[in-house]
């Protein structure tokens, strides 16, 4: 990993994904692959992070109202976990040339209407961004990185310039497998190395 973002404080790994549905069994790869980083972070003793999985929120649709202004507790919930973080490791699912619908509709709640509330613009800035898009193709990822990237830094947050892309996993051959699993292994181990070093000095 290149080290060019800075990562020093608490981590928030999000899933975005919102699989599998009501009465389905099969996982989701935006949350597998999340599972290797988190080995790594144990791997080389990092354990200032937390963990939040969009599927288990049930987050309300946005409707123009700010976080402030919702009743359900998974707001406050999504809201504190981001704003408490110095640096959000994102692991969304792409569809359609896009970013998940359900992801989309976390970002908008968690930013709220700016055309009301002007002086929010870039309120997270200071903030660390790593993206992970698992798309159901390659060009989904892809695009769909971009579409994040863009939503991110407008809300003020410094994106890492390189995220990790990847297309439907069912169909990577085995040498792709490897190269993903090293790559996210390799975004753990550079977190813990960061981290780790600020609590040293």
């Amino acid at each position: 990993m290149s080290n060019e973002l800075q990562v020093t404080g608490k981590s928030l790994l999000v899933c975005g994904s919102l699989k599998p549905g009501p009465g389905k069994e099969s996982k989701s790869a935006a949350r597998e692959v999340l599972k290797i980083v988190k080995k790594s972070f144990a791997d080389h003793g990092y354990d200032h992070y937390e963990y939040l999985d969009l599927r288990d929120l049930q987050l309300p649709y946005f409707d123009g109202r700010g976080p402030e202004d919702y009743t359900e507790e998974s707001v406050k919930t999504w809201y504190q976990a981001v704003m408490s973080a110095q640096h959000l490791i994102v692991s969304a699912p792409a569809y359609w040339r896009t970013v998940s619908g359900g992801f989309t509709n976390a970002l908008n709640v968690l930013g709220g209407p700016l055309y009301d509330y002007p002086e929010q613009a870039d309120f997270l800035k200071g903030k660390k961004v790593s993206l992970i898009v698992v798309g159901a193709e390659y060009d989904d990822a892809v695009l769909a990185a971009s579409q994040l990237r863009t939503t991110f830094s407008s809300m003020g947050a410094e994106v890492h310039p390189k995220e990790i892309t990847v297309g439907n996993l069912r169909h990577a051959d085995k040498s792709t497998q490897t190269k993903l699993a090293h790559e996210l292994y390799q975004l753990g181990k550079w977190i813990a190395a960061q981290n780790v070093q600020e609590v040293l000095e």
